[in-house]
């Protein structure tokens, strides 16, 4: 079962990896004065909660932190309320990988990381991490900046930047594939990198968000749900949209930091509604797609839409609605993408460069069923609400028994038998976390968004993570050839402003 959970990242990518140092242990040290800090709690927290993800890389994991400190509000669902730091950790860690905390043998490499200020120790790899408001830091020296905040998103970047690091080591990234962190800060704040740490800006006081729907409660939608449930005076009202009918799999544990083993099965929006009740954000779980949700609504109102969907399909759904502004973000492999779609200001839209996945056919959706083994053939029918008997016959005999199962039905299977793309927990994390740093800044009246129509776009990679060039906000361009420049679309986006205007004034 734990073994699942890494299914997603064991691949070599193209033998840029391998198990040179698999399975490793790892020791999270930090003094008494910065375990007290909030922004090292976060930070502890998520590296943690990213690490133990990494069940076949590493296989145990020493927390050297002082007991009987008093633990910051609203750390994550998974981590029940408790007086001691400490042995909340250790409740949150028991909700995904039980058997970390127990000493191993069978390692061979040991990694040492100092959280905020104080001592290296020889390790076989050894790296200083750190925050500062918005942004997080890693050093292969000690570090002298901690800055004190309750805001999450610079120890989630922290987090997210050191678990890459020990990725890429227990896992002998191979040299010309890659560089190693030597001093790095990422700001979340602009939306740059530099080796200094930048200023500390502090985070608003009080947060009213614009009404707004989520298109998806997958991977990169867990670090920003975990960034907005932990990020503190922040209040509205939040669409949440998922119609993955199998619900949590314990191959999605191995980045969909919301959620634990007790979240498996559990439809997404749903479980995640549930989580984040009472941190001040009212959240409407609606488990089914966007294609169904809207066809019901028929229109959207003026409300940010958040896409985290993770299929072109989708993408292209949400933006045939014509939101006047969305918010995405995704990942590809090792690398994470911010992006801002702003059809007024006539940037790409979320079509541009996405073309809808090609339709697998029928007989090959029925071959790769019939290679399925009995239990996972089960398993899919009944997370699709099918009867699996009737399949079962219809895959013995699908001539005879056409008429029992229909094309569309069938056709559900396609994503299901497909192979799943190569993820990585720490990835997503980033790319969600900077996805709620820009929507959080959009809601605020003292921070301005980093990304603008026509610097719409930041990317980050983690196999050369102190690239300026490769790691900045740039200029995505419309796509000529998309429908987004065609006439019949500039005309309905006028039309639904004019809409939006006269439903304003009927208001008032």
């Amino acid at each position: 079962m734990l073994s699942e959970i890494s299914n997603r990242h064991r691949g070599d990518l193209g033998g840029r990896l391998s198990d040179l140092r698999v399975p490793s242990k790892v020791v999270i040290a930090a003094s008494s004065e910065v375990t007290a800090n909030p922004a090292a709690q976060h930070l502890i927290w998520m590296l943690v909660n990213l690490l133990v993800r990494q069940t076949v890389e590493i296989h145990e994991i020493q927390l050297e932190i002082a007991e009987n400190i008093k633990p910051t509000d609203r750390l994550s669902p998974l981590v029940p309320s408790t007086d001691d730091f400490l042995s909340g950790l250790h409740a949150g860690i028991q909700q995904i990988n039980r058997g970390v905390l127990v000493a191993k043998d069978d390692l061979k490499s040991t990694i040492f990381i100092r959280v905020g200020p104080g001592p290296l120790r020889r390790a076989d790899f050894a790296i200083a991490v750190s925050s500062n408001g918005w942004s997080g830091g890693l050093s292969r020296e000690p570090v002298t900046v901690l800055g004190r905040s309750s805001n999450p998103i610079g120890p989630y970047i922290a987090a997210s930047l050191c678990a890459g690091e020990v990725f890429k080591f227990v896992r002998g990234m191979r040299p010309d594939a890659g560089e190693f962190v030597q001093q790095l800060w990422l700001d979340a704040g602009t939306l740059s990198i530099s080796t200094e740490a930048p200023p500390f800006v502090e985070f608003p006081a009080r947060l009213e968000l614009k009404p707004t729907i989520l298109a998806g409660v997958g991977a990169v939608a867990n670090g920003f749900l975990h960034a907005l449930y932990a990020a503190g005076p922040v209040r509205g009202q939040l669409t949440m949209l998922d119609n993955d009918a199998e619900g949590v799999s314990h191959t999605n544990l191995n980045r969909y930091v919301l959620f634990g083993l007790p979240q498996i099965s559990q439809l997404k929006a749903s479980a995640a509604s549930a989580l984040l009740s009472g941190c001040g954000i009212e959240t409407i779980p609606i488990d089914e797609s966007w294609q169904d949700w809207i066809s019901r609504r028929r229109e959207l109102d003026d409300e940010v839409v958040i896409s985290a969907v993770d299929r072109n399909s989708a993408r292209h759904a949400i933006q045939d609605a014509l939101p006047r502004l969305i918010l995405g973000a995704s990942t590809n492999e090792m690398r994470a993408q911010v992006n801002l779609y702003d059809v007024i200001a006539e940037t790409a839209c979320l079509k541009c460069r996405n073309p809808i996945e090609s339709q697998p056919s029928d007989e090959t959706i029925i071959a790769d069923l019939r290679a399925l083994r009995p239990f996972e053939l089960a398993r899919r029918a009944e997370g699709l609400r099918i009867d699996h008997d009737t399949l079962r016959e219809f895959l013995n005999d699908p001539l005879r028994k056409c008429g029992q199962i229909s094309g569309s039905t069938l056709r559900k299977f396609a994503t299901e038998t497909g192979e799943a793309e190569w993820s990585v927990g720490f990835v997503s994390v980033l790319a969600g976390t900077l996805l709620a740093a820009e929507y959080l800044k959009l809601n605020s009246t003292t921070i301005h968004p980093s990304l603008s129509s026509t610097q719409n776009a930041f990317r980050f990679q983690f196999w050369r993570p102190q690239s300026a060039s490769a790691n900045r906000r740039f200029g995505n361009p419309v796509d000529p050839k998309c429908f987004c420049k065609n006439l019949v679309f500039r005309v309905g986006v006028a039309r639904r402003e004019e809409s939006l205007r006269n439903r304003a004034r009927t208001r008032r």
